[in-house]
């Protein structure tokens, strides 16, 4: 039963990160619209069949039995020529209409700033992440390459004086950027002893401890220290709660440049997989907040909250039709050419779109079931729940 228990708080956690998010997303949506001055006519947490329904003023508030989004419905949203109300979105200036598109981004953003601005000072204002490409943080005291030891290789020079946790720091004394220089610095001792800085990834803050390793030589064929890595970025800001706010900024930015380089890549080799490895959807957060649920790590999930709230507010800025960021886009490219895209391309448009974040959320989703062994992870839970 432990198992069942824990699976049931990691759905609820789950539903309430994600209710939380799209709330205060679709909230940014609403406040804009009211201040400028444009009639909400339903404000609504979730899809499907309604749940609970009331008329408050002149806008109509619910909750929907899926908890996997919401939407804000402005007067006048749908395009109409005779329709001469102040208070529809239709006639609103363009930077009116940006503002109200944009606005859940921001809201979303500023979360992100706000639990970071709690996970920061509860966690000595430093960082650690996957290293997945060259970044230049921003607003940091220091910002270095740590490498993490996934494996050790039985009867290695490593095997017994370094274990999976573990992440090295220095190699004799010396700083590395990147896992290549790491290895030049292994080449120039190969056959020869190093000592190399190491600390566990539950104290990275803590007092690092020196381990001296005698290294295979290259004649041998085999690795010369016999540990697979996995390299990471470890950033420390000022002590100051407005940390948070380079610290959001940094974040979104990385995955922007990480999304840009693992395209890059698997463009180069002429292999998706690259990519989708990185990419992850529902599936793959609810395996995230799982894992952090069964450590007990409720800090680690304030984390994990104001990355997801980064991560949605990269996800709606993207120039893709239907998203916020594609709305935008277009706005912008009316006032621009001075007169309003035609209906019937318009439509083309939002349902290419459409037919595009469809495809891709299943292909996603279909990933992820392969890689967390969705459909094997809920049998186990209806047998542990009705026996074998």
């Amino acid at each position: 039963m432990p198992e069942v228990l824990n699976t049931l708080i990691t759905i609820v956690s789950f539903i309430l990160i994600l209710g939380i998010l799209v709330f205060i997303h679709e909230l940014g949506h609403y406040l804009a619209a009211r201040l400028m001055r444009v009639h909400v006519e339903e404000f609504a947490f979730g899809f499907g069949m309604s749940l609970w329904s009331r008329k408050i003023g002149k806008t109509v508030y619910k909750i929907n039995l899926l908890p996997f989004g919401g939407y804000v419905k402005l007067q006048g949203e749908k395009y109409d020529p005779n329709d001469q109300r102040d208070d529809s979105y239709t006639h609103k200036s363009v930077y009116a209409k940006l503002f109200i598109l944009l606005a859940g981004i921001t809201m979303n953003i500023l979360l992100a700033i706000f639990l970071f601005a709690i996970f920061l000072g509860t966690a000595g204002y430093q960082q650690a992440f996957r290293a997945i490409t060259d970044f230049d943080f921003v607003g940091v005291q220091s910002s270095k390459i740590a490498l993490v030891v996934s494996n050790v290789e039985p009867g290695a020079p490593a095997d017994g004086n370094l274990k999976s946790g573990d992440v090295i720091l220095k190699a004799d004394d010396r700083d590395f950027a990147y896992l290549g220089e790491f290895k030049e610095i292994l080449a120039q001792k190969e056959g020869g002893s190093i000592t190399l800085e190491v600390t566990d990834i539950e104290s990275l803050a803590g007092a690092p401890r020196q381990v001296t390793l005698n290294l295979r030589d290259q004649s041998e064929g085999k690795p010369l220290l016999g540990v697979g890595y996995i390299s990471m970025y470890i950033i420390d800001y000022p002590a100051s709660v407005i940390s948070a706010i380079p610290h959001t900024w940094n974040m979104f930015s990385y995955q922007l440049v990480s999304l840009r380089q693992l395209i890059d890549d698997s463009i180069a080799s002429q292999d998706a997989q690259i990519a989708l490895q990185e990419v992850g959807g529902v599936i793959a957060v609810g395996n995230l907040v799982g894992q952090v649920v069964s450590l007990g790590d409720y800090l680690a999930l304030l984390n994990l909250t104001a990355l997801l709230s980064v991560a949605l507010a990269f996800f709606n800025v993207l120039p893709f039709p239907l998203l916020d960021g594609g709305q935008a886009t277009l706005e912008i490219l009316q006032a621009l050419m001075r007169r309003r895209i035609p209906d019937k391309y318009l439509n083309v448009i939002n349902t290419i779109g459409l037919v595009f974040l469809l495809g891709l959320s299943v292909l996603i989703t279909f990933k992820d079931a392969l890689q967390f062994n969705l459909i094997q992870g809920i049998l186990e839970q209806v047998r542990s729940v009705f026996g074998r």
